[in-house]
C-alpha cells in the first residue's frame, strides 16, 4: 500500500549501470544502521509476539472458545504481514529502492492491502462477537456457534482477497493516471497510485467498518456500565452459587470487551492518519513526499506489534501461556489440556502410531517444511531476479554485437533453465507436502478425529511419498544430460571402460 517513488537531489541511483534507474537517496551508514535496527526490532515483535499468540490459542484446549478463534485468526493475519511483507518493506524504506522486480512489487502491495484489509473486518467481527455476548448473554451460545465464527473468518479472508488481488492487478487504482505513472516510473521503484475515485473507496474501506465499531462498542460500554451497577446495587443479595457464576461470567465479559475497545483504539490511532493521508493525497495531485507517506505506513505496521502487548497486559491466559512456552512446558505430554483430566490414550496392541504433541506439530511445520521453504523461496526469487538482469544485459549486448550472439548467451541461458528447473522441484514438493503437514497439525486439535478424517490424512501421506518419485521425471523432463545418461545405463554401456568421463553437454559450454 505505500508508494516508494524517491524525489532527491542525490546523484547516486538504484542501479549505476541502467539508464532509467530511480534516484537513490543517500543516507551515512550510522542513519541505516539505527533505521534498520529500530524496524527490525519491530518486525520481530510483530513475529515472535503473534506466534505466541497463535501457539497458545491453537494449543491449549481451554482457548478453544469462539471469540479467541477470531483473536487467533487476527493474529495470523498480523504474523504473516510480519512474514512476507515487513521484511521487505524494512529494506525499501532504508535504501529507498525496490530490488525485487516489477512482479514482487505488485505482489507485495496486494499481500499488504490485503492483511489491512483482513485485520478491519476481523475486528469488525469481533465487535459483533462482543455485542453478542456483553449485550445479549442469553443468545450468545444460540447466535455466535463455531460455525458462525468460521463463517466470520471465511470472509474476513476472501472478501479482501478478491477486492486486493482484483484490484491491483487488473490496473484499476490507476485509470486514468498513465501518463503520471508512466512519468513517476523508473527501474528500482515500486510505485502505487489509487485515482480520486479509488482513493475515497479505498479509505471507505476503512472508515465505514470503524464508524459501525465505534457504534458498537459504543453500546457495548452502556450496557456494561448499566450491568456494573446492577452487579454493585445485589452483590450482597446473591445467595445461589449458579447466580454467584453468572455475575463472575458477566464481568469476565465485560474485561474482554474492554481489551478489545483498546485494542480497536489503538488500530484506529494506527492506520487513521494513513487512510486519512490517502483520501486527500489523490485530490491534491500526490503531493505528500515519499518520506512521510512511508512513516503513515509504518505507523500502521507497527499496529500488528502492539496487539500481543495488549493481550500480555489485559489476558491472565496470554501470560501464563507465554511463561509454559518460554520454560518448554509447552512440549510435555497432554500439556494442550493442561486444565483438563480426560486425556485420550491411543495405543493398542496391532497399532503403528507416531504421536505428536500439538506444539512438536506445529515446531516441526515451522522447522521442517514452512522456514526451510520460506528460504528457498527467497534465494529463488533473487535467482529470477539476477536471470532477469541477465536476460536485459544479453539483450543489450546482442543488439551491439550480433556475431557474438550465440557465444555469449548459452552460459546464462543454461543457468536460467536449470534454475526454472529446480524451482519447479521445490513447487512440486511445496505441493506434495504443505496438505499432509497442514492436516497432521489439524487433526492434533481435534479430540475425536472421524475415520474419514484419519483416511484422509492417510491418503495425503501417501501423496507427499509420491514426491520422491516426481523427482526424476522431472529431471528428465528438463535435463538432456540425465536422459542420456538414463540411455547409457538401460544398453549398458556405463560398464565399459572411460565412460566415466563421457561428455554429456556436448552444446554447452560446461
Amino acid at each position: 500500500m505505500n508508494s516508494t517513488f524517491i524525489s532527491a537531489d542525490s546523484v547516486e541511483h538504484c542501479f549505476q549501470n541502467v539508464n532509467t534507474s530511480c534516484v537513490k537517496v543517500s543516507r551515512s551508514a550510522s542513519v541505516k544502521i539505527v533505521m534498520y535496527f529500530v524496524l527490525v526490532l519491530a518486525v520481530l515483535v510483530t513475529i515472535c509476539g503473534n506466534l505466541v499468540v497463535v501457539i497458545s490459542i491453537s494449543h491449549f484446549k481451554q482457548l478453544h472458545s469462539p471469540n479467541n478463534f477470531l483473536v487467533l485468526s487476527l493474529a495470523t493475519t498480523d504474523l504473516l504481514l510480519g512474514l512476507c511483507v515487513l521484511p521487505f518493506s524494512v529494506i525499501r524504506t532504508v535504501e529507498t529502492c525496490w530490488y525485487l522486480g516489477s512482479f514482487f512489487c505488485r505482489l507485495h502491495a496486494c499481500m499488504d492491502m490485503l492483511f489491512s484489509t483482513v485485520s478491519i473486518y476481523h475486528l469488525w467481527f469481533i465487535a459483533i462477537d462482543r455485542y453478542y455476548a456483553v449485550c445479549n448473554p442469553l443468545l450468545y451460545t444460540t447466535k455466535i456457534s463455531i460455525k458462525v465464527i468460521y463463517m466470520f473468518i471465511m470472509l474476513a479472508w476472501i472478501l479482501p482477497s478478491i477486492y486486493s488481488f482484483g484490484l491491483i492487478y487488473s490496473k484499476t487504482n490507476d485509470q486514468g493516471l498513465e501518463d503520471l505513472v508512466a512519468i513517476l516510473s523508473c527501474e528500482g521503484g515500486c510505485l502505487l497510485l489509487f485515482n480520486k475515485l479509488w482513493s475515497v473507496l479505498e479509505s471507505l474501506t476503512f472508515f465505514v467498518p470503524c464508524f459501525i465499531m465505534i457504534g458498537i462498542y459504543a453500546k457495548i460500554f452502556r450496557v456494561a456500565q448499566k450491568q456494573a451497577k446492577t452487579i454493585h446495587n445485589i452483590q450482597n443479595k446473591i445467595k445461589t452459587q449458579e447466580e454467584k457464576k453468572r455475575k463472575v461470567n458477566e464481568k469476565r465479559e465485560q474485561k474482554a470487551a474492554k481489551a478489545l475497545g483498546i485494542l480497536m483504539g489503538v488500530f484506529l490511532i494506527c492506520w487513521l492518519p494513513y487512510f486519512i493521508d490517502l483520501l486527500i493525497d489523490g485530490n491534491i495531485n500526490y503531493v505528500t513526499p515519499a518520506f512521510v507517506f512511508d512513516g503513515l505506513a509504518w505507523l500502521g505496521y507497527v499496529n500488528s506489534a502492539f496487539n500481543p502487548l495488549i493481550y500480555a497486559f489485559f489476558y491472565p491466559w496470554f501470560r501464563k501461556a507465554l511463561k509454559l512456552i518460554l520454560t518448554f512446558k509447552i512440549f510435555t505430554s497432554n500439556s494442550s489440556k493442561i486444565n483438563d483430566g480426560n486425556y485420550i490414550r491411543r495405543d493398542c496392541v496391532g497399532d503403528c502410531y507416531f504421536a505428536f504433541t500439538a506444539a512438536w506439530g506445529l515446531a516441526d511445520l515451522f522447522c521442517t517444511f514452512i522456514l526451510p521453504f520460506s528460504i528457498m523461496t527467497c534465494l529463488y526469487a533473487r535467482i529470477i531476479m539476477i536471470a532477469s538482469r541477465h536476460a536485459k544485459a544479453i539483450n543489450f549486448v546482442i543488439e551491439k554485437e550480433n556475431s557474438t550472439q550465440n557465444r555469449k548467451s548459452k552460459i546464462p541461458k543454461s543457468e536460467k533453465k536449470a534454475a526454472k528447473t529446480l524451482g519447479i522441484v521445490v513447487a512440486i514438493f511445496m505441493l506434495c507436502w504443505l496438505p499432509y503437514l497442514l492436516m497432521t497439525v489439524v487433526l492434533e486439535y481435534i479430540p475425536y478425529a472421524s475415520k474419514a478424517l484419519n483416511q484422509y490424512h492417510d491418503g495425503l501421506g501417501f501423496i507427499s511419498l509420491i514426491n520422491s518419485g516426481l523427482n526424476p521425471i522431472i529431471y528428465a523432463l528438463f535435463y538432456p544430460w540425465f536422459r542420456k545418461s538414463l540411455k547409457i545405463m538401460l544398453s549398458c554401456k556405463i560398464f565399459s571402460p572411460g565412460t566415466s568421463t563421457l561428455n554429456l553437454f556436448p552444446n554447452s559450454m560446461h
